[in-house]
Protein backbone atom coordinates (compact mmCIF):
# COMPACT_ATOMS: atom_id res chain seq x y z
CA UNK A 1 0.00 0.00 0.00
CA UNK A 2 2.97 2.19 0.81
CA UNK A 3 4.65 1.65 -2.43
CA UNK A 4 1.18 2.38 -4.44
CA UNK A 5 0.75 5.72 -2.73
CA UNK A 6 4.67 6.53 -3.31
CA UNK A 7 4.53 5.81 -7.43
CA UNK A 8 0.73 7.21 -7.81
CA UNK A 9 0.78 10.57 -6.28
CA UNK A 10 2.08 13.13 -8.61
CA UNK A 11 4.30 16.30 -8.03
CA UNK A 12 5.67 19.29 -9.74
CA UNK A 13 8.29 21.21 -9.64
CA UNK A 14 8.46 25.19 -9.18
CA UNK A 15 8.98 25.04 -13.41
CA UNK A 16 5.83 23.17 -13.95
CA UNK A 17 3.29 24.82 -11.98
CA UNK A 18 4.41 28.21 -13.38
CA UNK A 19 4.27 26.94 -16.81
CA UNK A 20 1.01 25.98 -16.53
CA UNK A 21 -1.15 28.16 -13.88
CA UNK A 22 -4.08 29.76 -14.58
CA UNK A 23 -2.25 33.35 -13.25
CA UNK A 24 -5.17 35.05 -13.52
CA UNK A 25 -7.79 32.29 -11.95
CA UNK A 26 -4.87 31.51 -9.36
CA UNK A 27 -4.83 35.14 -7.84
CA UNK A 28 -8.97 35.26 -7.81
CA UNK A 29 -8.91 32.40 -5.80
CA UNK A 30 -6.44 33.55 -3.78
CA UNK A 31 -8.63 36.89 -3.05
CA UNK A 32 -11.57 34.78 -2.49
CA UNK A 33 -9.81 32.89 -0.08
CA UNK A 34 -8.28 35.82 2.14
CA UNK A 35 -11.78 37.63 2.00
CA UNK A 36 -13.67 34.59 3.56
CA UNK A 37 -10.88 33.62 5.52
CA UNK A 38 -11.24 36.80 7.45
CA UNK A 39 -15.18 36.80 8.34
CA UNK A 40 -14.43 34.78 12.09
CA UNK A 41 -18.38 33.70 12.06
CA UNK A 42 -17.89 32.10 8.24
CA UNK A 43 -16.98 28.40 7.59
CA UNK A 44 -13.83 27.84 6.65
CA UNK A 45 -12.85 28.63 3.10
CA UNK A 46 -11.18 26.39 0.77
CA UNK A 47 -10.43 27.72 -2.99
CA UNK A 48 -8.76 25.33 -5.40
CA UNK A 49 -7.75 26.48 -9.09
CA UNK A 50 -6.48 24.24 -12.12
CA UNK A 51 -3.29 24.16 -13.69
CA UNK A 52 -3.35 21.38 -16.52
CA UNK A 53 -1.27 18.76 -14.41
CA UNK A 54 -2.90 19.30 -11.09
CA UNK A 55 -4.74 21.47 -8.93
CA UNK A 56 -3.82 23.98 -6.05
CA UNK A 57 -5.42 23.65 -2.73
CA UNK A 58 -5.81 27.36 -1.16
CA UNK A 59 -6.48 27.55 2.55
CA UNK A 60 -6.53 31.01 4.56
CA UNK A 61 -4.44 31.89 7.90
CA UNK A 62 -6.10 34.81 9.79
CA UNK A 63 -6.07 36.30 13.44
CA UNK A 64 -7.25 39.22 15.12
CA UNK A 65 -6.51 42.84 14.30
CA UNK A 66 -3.18 43.96 15.36
CA UNK A 67 -3.12 47.03 18.22
CA UNK A 68 -2.60 49.68 15.16
CA UNK A 69 -5.59 47.76 13.79
CA UNK A 70 -3.81 46.85 10.39
CA UNK A 71 -5.32 42.76 9.78
CA UNK A 72 -3.20 40.68 8.30
CA UNK A 73 -4.16 37.48 6.67
CA UNK A 74 -2.09 34.38 5.17
CA UNK A 75 -2.39 31.29 2.88
CA UNK A 76 -0.95 27.91 3.49
CA UNK A 77 0.83 26.41 0.40
CA UNK A 78 1.69 23.28 0.47
CA UNK A 79 4.19 21.20 -2.01
CA UNK A 80 4.48 17.63 -2.94
CA UNK A 81 8.54 16.57 -3.21
CA UNK A 82 10.01 13.19 -4.24
CA UNK A 83 9.52 9.85 -1.95
CA UNK A 84 11.08 10.37 0.89
CA UNK A 85 13.19 7.22 0.86
CA UNK A 86 13.29 6.52 4.83
CA UNK A 87 9.82 6.10 5.35
CA UNK A 88 8.84 5.52 1.26
CA UNK A 89 6.34 8.13 1.71
CA UNK A 90 5.82 11.27 -0.19
CA UNK A 91 7.13 14.42 1.29
CA UNK A 92 4.92 17.30 1.90
CA UNK A 93 6.43 20.35 2.75
CA UNK A 94 4.66 23.56 4.12
CA UNK A 95 4.61 27.34 4.71
CA UNK A 96 2.72 29.75 6.05
CA UNK A 97 2.98 33.14 4.73
CA UNK A 98 2.05 36.58 5.74
CA UNK A 99 0.61 39.32 3.73
CA UNK A 100 -0.98 42.60 4.51
CA UNK A 101 -4.78 41.87 4.34
CA UNK A 102 -5.47 45.40 2.14
CA UNK A 103 -2.75 45.17 -0.12
CA UNK A 104 -1.72 41.66 0.05
CA UNK A 105 1.94 42.99 0.19
CA UNK A 106 4.30 39.90 1.36
CA UNK A 107 5.20 40.68 4.88
CA UNK A 108 7.52 38.17 6.09
CA UNK A 109 8.13 34.23 7.19
CA UNK A 110 10.28 32.54 9.91
CA UNK A 111 11.46 29.13 10.95
CA UNK A 112 11.76 27.48 14.49
CA UNK A 113 13.50 30.11 17.58
CA UNK A 114 12.14 33.24 14.61
CA UNK A 115 15.75 31.41 12.62
CA UNK A 116 15.61 31.48 8.89
CA UNK A 117 14.14 28.47 7.69
CA UNK A 118 16.00 25.69 5.20
CA UNK A 119 14.84 23.12 3.69
CA UNK A 120 17.68 20.67 4.67
CA UNK A 121 16.13 17.16 5.33
CA UNK A 122 15.75 17.51 9.38
CA UNK A 123 16.73 14.10 11.76
CA UNK A 124 13.60 12.34 12.65
CA UNK A 125 12.38 13.56 16.00
CA UNK A 126 14.33 11.77 19.00
CA UNK A 127 13.20 12.80 22.46
CA UNK A 128 16.81 12.04 23.86
CA UNK A 129 18.31 14.53 20.97
CA UNK A 130 19.29 17.96 21.13
CA UNK A 131 15.94 20.05 20.67
CA UNK A 132 15.89 20.75 17.21
CA UNK A 133 16.38 24.64 15.88
CA UNK A 134 13.59 23.83 12.90
CA UNK A 135 10.03 23.22 12.89
CA UNK A 136 9.52 19.26 12.11
CA UNK A 137 7.63 18.40 9.07
CA UNK A 138 4.50 19.41 9.07
CA UNK A 139 4.05 22.83 10.73
CA UNK A 140 0.57 21.75 11.11
CA UNK A 141 -1.17 24.93 12.78
CA UNK A 142 -0.88 28.85 13.08
CA UNK A 143 -3.51 31.02 15.13
CA UNK A 144 -3.18 34.57 16.10
CA UNK A 145 -4.61 36.04 19.06
CA UNK A 146 -5.94 39.60 20.21
CA UNK A 147 -2.77 40.66 21.96
CA UNK A 148 -0.72 39.95 18.42
CA UNK A 149 0.50 36.57 19.87
CA UNK A 150 1.44 33.83 16.99
CA UNK A 151 0.91 30.26 18.06
CA UNK A 152 2.71 27.53 16.52
CA UNK A 153 1.94 23.86 16.11
CA UNK A 154 5.39 22.31 15.35
CA UNK A 155 3.87 18.46 15.43
CA UNK A 156 6.32 16.39 15.03
CA UNK A 157 8.54 18.07 17.60
CA UNK A 158 5.57 17.74 20.16
CA UNK A 159 5.88 21.63 20.74
CA UNK A 160 3.77 24.90 20.60
CA UNK A 161 6.36 28.00 19.42
CA UNK A 162 5.14 31.46 20.18
CA UNK A 163 6.37 34.12 18.23
CA UNK A 164 5.32 38.31 17.92
CA UNK A 165 4.46 38.84 14.33
CA UNK A 166 7.28 40.25 13.55
CA UNK A 167 8.67 37.02 14.23
CA UNK A 168 10.87 37.85 17.44
CA UNK A 169 10.73 34.29 19.51
CA UNK A 170 8.79 34.34 22.66
CA UNK A 171 8.58 31.36 24.41
CA UNK A 172 7.63 27.34 23.36
CA UNK A 173 5.59 24.40 25.27
CA UNK A 174 6.28 20.91 24.91
CA UNK A 175 3.66 18.01 25.55
CA UNK A 176 4.33 14.12 25.83
CA UNK A 177 7.65 14.25 25.15
CA UNK A 178 8.48 10.75 24.30
CA UNK A 179 5.54 10.97 21.93
CA UNK A 180 6.77 9.48 17.91
CA UNK A 181 4.76 8.94 14.79
CA UNK A 182 2.73 11.82 13.55
CA UNK A 183 3.94 13.90 17.24
CA UNK A 184 1.46 15.67 20.15
CA UNK A 185 0.64 18.91 18.28
CA UNK A 186 -1.60 19.17 15.89
CA UNK A 187 -4.00 21.88 16.09
CA UNK A 188 -4.86 24.87 18.15
CA UNK A 189 -8.40 26.38 19.11
CA UNK A 190 -8.34 29.98 21.04
CA UNK A 191 -11.08 30.13 23.69
CA UNK A 192 -13.68 32.61 23.19
CA UNK A 193 -13.87 34.67 26.47
CA UNK A 194 -12.54 38.59 26.62
CA UNK A 195 -9.03 37.46 27.43
CA UNK A 196 -9.00 34.68 25.56
CA UNK A 197 -7.64 32.77 28.48
CA UNK A 198 -7.11 29.12 27.21
CA UNK A 199 -5.93 27.10 24.29
CA UNK A 200 -7.16 24.09 23.53
CA UNK A 201 -4.89 21.51 21.45
CA UNK A 202 -5.29 18.65 20.04
CA UNK A 203 -3.37 16.05 19.46
CA UNK A 204 -3.96 13.17 17.03
CA UNK A 205 -1.13 10.73 18.33
CA UNK A 206 -2.41 10.20 21.63
CA UNK A 207 -5.62 11.02 20.52
CA UNK A 208 -7.03 13.67 23.37
CA UNK A 209 -7.54 17.69 23.87
CA UNK A 210 -5.75 19.17 26.41
CA UNK A 211 -6.90 22.65 27.55
CA UNK A 212 -3.87 24.69 28.26
CA UNK A 213 -3.59 27.94 29.80
CA UNK A 214 -2.29 30.32 27.48
CA UNK A 215 -0.22 32.23 29.82
CA UNK A 216 2.52 29.43 30.77
CA UNK A 217 0.96 26.56 28.71
CA UNK A 218 0.34 24.88 31.57
CA UNK A 219 -1.88 21.59 31.28
CA UNK A 220 -5.44 22.41 33.20
CA UNK A 221 -7.52 19.82 32.01
CA UNK A 222 -8.14 17.80 29.07
CA UNK A 223 -10.48 14.99 27.38
CA UNK A 224 -11.02 12.08 25.16
CA UNK A 225 -8.75 9.10 24.22
CA UNK A 226 -8.12 6.28 21.67
CA UNK A 227 -11.33 5.05 20.63
CA UNK A 228 -14.36 4.66 18.40
CA UNK A 229 -16.76 5.47 20.20
CA UNK A 230 -18.65 8.82 21.60
CA UNK A 231 -16.06 10.80 22.79
CA UNK A 232 -13.12 9.38 22.30
CA UNK A 233 -10.60 9.96 19.22
CA UNK A 234 -8.93 8.19 16.18
CA UNK A 235 -6.39 11.00 14.57
CA UNK A 236 -8.15 13.99 15.75
CA UNK A 237 -6.89 16.59 13.27
CA UNK A 238 -9.12 19.48 13.58
CA UNK A 239 -10.93 21.80 16.00
CA UNK A 240 -13.04 24.76 16.30
CA UNK A 241 -14.77 26.45 18.79
CA UNK A 242 -17.96 28.71 18.51
CA UNK A 243 -19.04 31.84 20.85
CA UNK A 244 -20.95 29.38 23.52
CA UNK A 245 -17.63 27.81 24.26
CA UNK A 246 -18.92 24.35 22.68
CA UNK A 247 -16.10 22.50 21.05
CA UNK A 248 -16.19 20.71 17.38
CA UNK A 249 -13.23 18.26 16.29
CA UNK A 250 -12.81 16.03 13.34
CA UNK A 251 -11.14 13.31 13.06
CA UNK A 252 -9.34 11.51 9.31
CA UNK A 253 -7.57 8.14 8.49
CA UNK A 254 -10.19 5.90 9.47
CA UNK A 255 -12.09 7.97 11.78
CA UNK A 256 -13.86 10.47 9.35
CA UNK A 257 -15.64 12.25 11.72
CA UNK A 258 -16.88 15.38 12.90
CA UNK A 259 -17.81 15.60 17.02
CA UNK A 260 -19.29 18.16 19.43
CA UNK A 261 -18.39 18.99 22.82
CA UNK A 262 -20.96 21.06 24.48
CA UNK A 263 -19.53 23.33 27.32
CA UNK A 264 -21.74 22.39 30.77
CA UNK A 265 -19.21 24.88 33.09
CA UNK A 266 -19.07 28.38 33.57
CA UNK A 267 -15.85 29.15 32.02
CA UNK A 268 -17.43 31.94 29.54
CA UNK A 269 -19.24 33.98 32.29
Amino acid sequence: MTDRVTVGLPHFDGAAVRAALDWPAAIHAVRAVLVAGLDPEAEPARSTCSFGVGQLLMMPASGASSRDGRRLAGVKLATVAPADPDRKLPRIQAVCVLFDADTLAYKRHWGAYGHKPNDDKQAAYDPKAPISQQFGNPVHCVKVTKDGLVYVCDRINDRIQVFKKDGTFVKEWFYEKNTLGNGAVWDLAIWPDRKQTYLLSADGENNEIRVLKRDDGSVVGSFGHNGRNAGQFHWVHAMAIDKKGNVYTAEVDTGKRVQKFKLTSGSLK
